[in-house]
């Protein structure tokens, strides 16, 4: 019985990490999603990036263009730049997660590989220990190899009949007997 316990107790961590497994892979999809859309991000912040500096050193040539569109250029090109080293930081925080969702998911896979043997192991005990229990009743419990007869139906045991006369009490609390007559077999208090 303990052991339909423990295969149910094993069959139920083994639902938990397929459930932890399927977990981790919807996380390293929406991490791969997230990579994506950062590329992109990334791309059209270069893209932007590209287009500011273009436009900067048309107005540098430019001798129309004026000191103040040259300020509020170079700010334009901060910003953007600022907004790359952000999208820039949050590729490496997705990488990093991509990467320790891959280490969990390797250590997930392992574990239920683990699992998976102790479970083979345990079953293969049990059904040897099973079968060794019925060679065992059908061998010796049943008389078949000869190494136990079987069994008589035995009599209960009787105790013996106890004197109808009252007895005397003493300090010590021991039986006052004759000494020509025997103490009385105690009675067995074993199962039979």
């Amino acid at each position: 019985m303990e052991m339909f316990g423990l295969l149910r107790q094993h069959g139920g961590r083994l639902l938990v990490l397929e459930g932890g497994s399927l977990h981790l892979d919807e996380g390293v999809r929406k991490a791969h999603q997230l990579c994506a859309e950062l590329n992109q991000a990334v791309d059209t912040v270069w893209q932007k990036a590209q287009n500011a500096d273009s436009e900067i050193r048309s107005l540098i040539v430019s001798s129309d263009t004026t000191g103040i569109d040259l300020d509020n250029m170079q700010q334009a090109l901060i910003k953007v730049t600022g907004g790359m080293t952000l999208a820039q930081r949050d590729i490496q925080v997705a990488q990093a997660e991509l990467f320790a969702l891959a280490q969990k998911l390797a250590q997930t896979d392992g574990e239920l590989a683990n699992t998976a043997r102790r479970l083979d192991v345990v079953h293969d005990y049990w059904s040897g220990f099973s079968r060794g229990l019925q060679d065992t009743e059908h061998e010796v419990f049943e008389g078949k190899s000869g190494m136990l007869l079987k069994k008589a139906e035995t009599r209960p045991r009787q105790l013996p009949a106890l004197p109808s006369s009252p007895r005397p009490h003493s300090t010590n609390a021991q039986r006052i007997c004759d000494p020509g007559e025997p103490m009385p077999a105690r009675p067995s208090t074993s199962m039979m």
